[in-house]
């Protein structure tokens, strides 16, 4: 289980509980999920068109854009 001071997902429960009141096994959930830190150079994709997506991704900083070819 990751520790819930230095979890990545942390963030994300700060933004979600400007909105959301969580239940402490909520919170608790939330930060135990399996993740994997990736980081990306420019221009890498995230995902290519037709490629089976198996895990969601949630973007810690700079930006990310569609594009359609």
């Amino acid at each position: 289980m990751h520790c819930r001071t230095t979890s990545p997902l942390a963030p994300l429960l700060r933004r979600l509980e400007r909105w959301v009141t969580f239940a402490d096994g909520d919170r608790e959930a939330l930060l135990a999920l399996p993740y994997d830190v990736r980081t990306f150079a420019p221009h890498d994709y995230l995902v290519r068109k037709g490629e089976k997506v198996t895990k969601a991704c949630l973007l810690v900083s700079g930006f990310a854009f569609a594009r359609r070819s």
